[in-house]
């Protein structure tokens, strides 16, 4: 039996030994896919990529003066949807039609039905999502660096339009429901001081109606105190028409809780309340009309120019090729070292097994042993034919 110590060495004789048949084999076939990958790498068509960093703050869904008409989103996963959202928003047909005509990313931008397969194509090729919970990258893949550069500039601009028209039109409907609220109040509020003119106009109407009755039984159209009753009856209900109209207020019943008289106090306090809001509403307004300069968007990086592909990578190619010669160099010398028949001396064989070695048989060829069989069975008849005679 072999100790541990001589399997050892004789696993290692036997490695070396493979690895000096093959290594000649699997050196031209890492070279070979090498320079296959490298070639790859040089004529594939090139790809640049032109990226921008987008910071969208809490600050955007909240504001201090109408936190309670503004619903705020406190889950940070919702709030990462809604900003995922508003970038789509940017991104809609007419952008991008005007991305690819612009920028010649259409082949066929006259032809209707390439257009929407074009337009798909061209919407997976930008590129945004979240790097962190409130900044976003953005990016696009041409086939130059200036236009990924001019059209990541384009998007960019885009979304950060989008996400402040979003913004101010959210505020703009705040400002117009307070403003509503507040005219509707003012009316609640000033209707009885009014009460009594109204009262008496439409009494003094109702006289001036009489009389021009009278009137018209008596005289035509065209008699002058028909025309001049007429005018002030007209004059009189212009006038009244005027003043606000309480007497159809009360059928409502959000309307009728504030014409109560227990709640004019409260309601005096929630008419302050609104105009103290829509004057600060209209004082943000004014500061969001320049919407080059907000405080809740920050662009982190500006788009740059590519300076070298994306795609295809060379040294990312290089390696992918020799571990694609390493791997082949590998299958060919497992099937070369599986068909290999084993030849060993006689030594080897006394050494390997532990067995004495006695001699060597004679090794024939083919022809050889067909001779030799001949020869045998001649010498044989010749020596038995007469043993067989007698």
């Amino acid at each position: 039996m072999l100790d541990d110590s001589t399997s050892e060495s004789i696993n290692m004789l036997q490695l070396g030994s493979l690895l000096k048949r093959n290594l000649v084999m699997v050196l031209i076939s890492v070279c070979f896919t090498t320079l296959i990958a490298l070639l790859l790498a040089i004529y594939l068509p090139h790809r640049f990529k032109s990226k921008a960093v987008l910071s969208i703050q809490s600050g955007y869904f909240q504001h201090p003066l109408v936190n309670d008409l503004i619903s705020e989103t406190q889950d940070p996963s919702e709030m990462s949807s809604q900003r995922l959202s508003l970038l789509r928003l940017a991104l809609n047909d007419q952008f991008l039609d005007k991305l690819g005509t612009t920028y010649q990313i259409y082949k066929h931008p006259s032809d209707n039905n390439f257009r929407v397969l074009e337009r798909e194509s061209l919407f997976r090729q930008i590129e945004y999502f979240s790097v962190s919970p409130t900044s976003f990258q953005i990016s696009i893949s041409t086939d130059n660096p200036e236009t990924s550069y001019k059209v990541t500039t384009e998007i960019l601009d885009q979304m950060t339009s989008i996400l402040v028209g979003q913004r101010y039109q959210t505020f703009m409907k705040a400002r117009d429901s307070i403003l509503k609220q507040a005219k509707l109040l003012e009316s609640t509020l000033s209707s009885p001081a009014h009460a009594p003119q109204q009262d008496a106009l439409r009494a003094e109407l109702a006289s001036m109606e009489s009389n021009l009755a009278s009137l018209r039984a008596r005289f035509t159209e065209q008699h002058p105190d028909v025309m001049r009753m007429k005018s002030l009856t007209q004059a009189l209900e212009a006038k009244l028409k005027l003043i606000p109209n309480t007497a159809n207020q009360g059928t409502d019943d959000y309307t009728s809780v504030f014409l109560s008289p227990a709640s004019r106090a409260s309601t005096q306090q929630i008419f302050d309340d609104l105009l103290k809001k829509l004057s600060h509403l209209n004082i943000v307004l004014e500061m969001e009309r320049n919407r080059q300069d907000v405080s809740y968007l920050a662009i982190i990086e500006q788009p740059t120019i590519p300076t070298k592909p994306t795609f295809p990578d060379p040294v990312q190619f290089v390696l992918i090729g020799a571990l694609g010669g390493l791997l082949i160099g590998g299958a060919i010398t497992t099937f070369r070292e599986l068909r290999r028949t084993v030849k060993l001396t006689a030594e080897e064989v006394e050494e390997i097994f532990g067995l004495e070695f006695l001699g060597e048989l004679p090794q024939y060829t083919q022809m050889q042993q067909l001779i030799a069989i001949g020869e045998s069975k001649s010498n044989f008849a010749v020596l038995t034919l007469p043993a067989r005679g007698n």
